[in-house]
């Protein structure tokens, strides 16, 4: 009896592709994110029609629903995030008066001109 199951799961195998994308908890996506979970959401409510962002997937019962993300969904919120271009605080935003005129001087640094000896 054992060996029958075991072909018919077998077989049943042998016809999903793989490799099969994984699926991330919100809990697991902001760890790897380094985000919080709350900021984690209200991103993907502001960014829900984003095209690189498919539809969304649930596991668990209609009341116990967790929402999963897939991994290309992770990478492509991570680029978004993550830049290598370091960008300076806004005049609008919460910082500091001294660490605004001390990021903009260091931005006007960089773009000076090297001096030709």
């Amino acid at each position: 009896m054992a060996k029958k199951v075991r072909s018919v799961v077998v077989h049943l195998a042998d016809e999903i592709p793989l490799p099969v994308e994984p699926l991330w908890t919100l809990e697991s996506a902001a760890v790897l994110l380094l985000v919080s979970v709350s900021s984690l959401k209200s991103w993907l409510r502001k960014h829900k029609d984003d095209i690189q962002i498919g539809p969304k997937l649930y596991q668990g019962s209609p009341g116990r629903r967790r929402r999963l993300l897939r991994s290309s969904e992770i990478q492509y919120i991570r680029s978004v995030l993550v830049s290598t271009v370091w960008r300076s605080p806004e005049w609008g935003s919460s910082a500091t008066k001294q660490a605004r005129l001390a990021s903009q001087q260091e931005i006007r640094f960089r773009q000076r001109p090297e001096a030709k000896s």
